[in-house]
């Protein structure tokens, strides 16, 4: 399916799953309805997954917009508290469209509970309580933590939700790489993709000026502060600054790209950590070096050839759309973070033009996927370490599951 005809099954009203692989384009078609919506008065909601996620379009994350701490099993007093809340009676009573970003990440479970939050605050029985739902994502990606991927909820399947399979990929030209990501999507490479695989393996990467990318937070803080240590001054700090509710502001700083402390010298490679949604000089994943330093503001040199004088930015927890929208917390910080290291995780929903992959530690389903796919291009793809047993490790349960909504588009 193209991205005109997702956008106009949307725009019909159904509850939606917008699905496909990497670059394919569902953030841009989201966004294309979400302006479509808003311009026709429709009151929207967006949320995501988790709190990365969520930073990612400015809204909130989905347990966050319910009033609920975790995906348990609701009993009578946890409906009775959130029934009686104003703020979530408020909040859930005024919405028309509930967008939720990054599904493969949400637990059956957390769709059960969507789905009786709704029908009990808003006192309707149709599903989902009569709010349109717009799922986006791809279950070939990150998993739930320890939990059952959402079509394996009932009310899932009772939705009969009408699934948009975007199938053209816009971030990668080359055929011969995209059929190299599908076959690692699907978790079977033939003999001459695995020896593509093996030819772009580097044992010494000390003079590619590229991002690494790893599986394990521990060893990107590591390299990112031994690489600003390797280069002579001092490093400026740029402090973030918070406002709104406290509890929304500590989920921010956590899922900030953008580090709460963010330490610089002029030198230092640095990756941008949103898009710039006001002259489009660079988007999250450009990355440059620092030119230059200054109070409030960094000059940044990209990898183009740019330069660009970075100012603040920030990120939000709101309610609503358009007019609509309620600022309820918010960071400020400079948009920019080392470029040394990164972890899969936070990489999800970047492009980089090269990068630097060791994937022997990788342990969830998915993980080989998204962080490969994150490059543009086989020449800008650089791979360390041994491929470990679950390089090639995708679920069967979402195998099968594809297997049956890819039919329903033929």
């Amino acid at each position: 399916m193209n991205q005109e005809t997702a956008l106009e099954v949307m725009k019909s009203g159904v509850n939606t799953f917008l699905t496909g692989p990497p670059g394919c384009g569902k953030t841009y078609t989201t966004n294309l309805f979400l302006d479509w919506a808003y311009d026709n008065g429709k009151k929207i909601t967006v949320c995501a997954s988790t709190g990365i996620a969520a930073t990612h379009i400015n809204g909130s994350t989905l347990h966050s917009y319910l009033g609920v701490r975790n995906d348990d099993v609701l009993d009578i007093d946890d409906l009775l508290q959130i029934i009686n809340n104003s703020y979530t009676q408020k909040r859930l009573n005024g919405t028309d469209i509930l967008v939720i970003d990054e599904v493969s990440m949400l637990s059956a479970q957390m769709i059960e509970n969507l789905n009786q939050i709704l029908q009990k605050v808003r006192s309707n029985s149709l599903i989902f309580g009569g709010v349109q739902i717009i799922f986006v994502g791809d279950f070939f990606q990150l998993p739930p933590v320890k939990a059952a991927y959402a079509f394996h909820s009932p009310t899932w399947i009772e939705a009969q939700l009408t699934v948009c399979y975007l199938s053209h990929v816009y971030r990668q030209s080359d055929p011969v790489f995209i059929d190299l990501l599908q076959g690692i999507r699907d978790g079977v490479l033939t003999d001459a993709q695995m020896e593509i695989i093996q030819s772009r393996y580097k044992e010494d990467v000390s003079g590619l000026d590229c991002l690494r990318i790893e599986t394990v937070n521990r060893n990107v803080d590591m390299f990112n502060d031994r690489q600003l240590d390797r280069i002579e001054g001092t490093p400026k700090l740029y402090q973030m600054r918070y406002d709104g509710n406290e509890m929304m502001v500590k989920g921010l700083i956590k899922s900030c790209m953008s580090p709460d402390k963010l330490f610089l010298k002029v030198g230092a490679r640095v990756m941008f950590t949103k898009n710039d949604g006001y002259e489009k000089q660079y988007v999250n994943g450009t990355q440059g070096r620092v030119l230059e330093l200054r109070d409030s503001s960094v000059v940044v040199g990209t990898t183009d050839g740019q330069i660009i004088t970075v100012a603040e930015d920030s990120w939000e927890r709101a309610e609503g759309y358009g007019f609509n929208k309620k600022i309820l917390a918010s960071v400020t910080q400079i948009p920019l973070r080392l470029a040394y290291a990164i972890t899969t995780h936070k990489s999800q929903g970047a492009t980089f033009d090269k990068a630097v992959i060791d994937l022997t530690q990788a342990f969830e389903s998915g993980q080989s996927y998204v962080a490969i796919s994150r490059v543009r291009t086989l020449e800008g793809l650089f791979l360390q370490g041994k491929i470990g047993r679950n390089f090639l490790k995708v679920s069967d349960e979402v195998k099968e599951y594809d297997k049956t909504i890819r039919e329903t588009q033929s």
